[in-house]
């Protein structure tokens, strides 16, 4: 017959097997939470950014309220640029013109393959902002079709 000690050779490495497997199938799921969690701040941000944008060309449009036809009809760029960090008002040119660029280049600078519209129907304006999340972007780095959008109306 066996001893106490003999049958219990070996049960306390199978313990240990265990807690190891049951803590890493534990961090495991802490990662995947905290990759998840990362993802949905990423999006938050880019929301944050495209209301933000929307915003200032309201803002921009009461305080030039006297020339609004200057903004409007502005369609969606069909190629956007890349952001031009040296981007200067030219003082040449109508605070209407300046406005459209600094916010389309701002576009371009904040959101991934950003673009904007701005649409006016007698005093009621709608600005639309769309971009694309930076994990749908292509494996290229190319951007794909814009898969969110913003959009602000309001009466002026």
């Amino acid at each position: 017959m066996l001893s106490a000690a003999e049958r219990q050779r070996g049960v306390s490495l199978i313990e240990v097997l265990v807690a190891v497997v049951i803590l890493a199938v534990g961090l495991l799921g802490l990662a995947a939470l905290l990759g998840n969690a990362m993802q949905s701040n990423q999006h938050a941000q880019g929301r944050t950014q495209a209301v933000f944008l929307a915003s200032d060309m309201m803002e921009r449009l009461r305080a030039n309220r006297n020339n609004i036809e200057d903004y409007a009809p502005l369609p969606f760029m069909d190629n956007p640029a890349d952001c031009n960090t040296s981007w200067a008002p030219d003082n040449s040119t109508s605070v209407a013109a300046n406005d459209i660029g600094e916010w389309q280049n701002s576009l371009r600078c904040l959101l991934p393959d950003g673009n904007g519209r701005v649409t006016l129907n007698d005093d009621l304006v709608t600005i639309t902002v769309r971009w694309v999340e930076v994990d749908e972007l292509s494996d290229d780095g190319g951007a794909g079709q814009p898969t969110e959008t913003v959009t602000l109306v309001s009466e002026l």
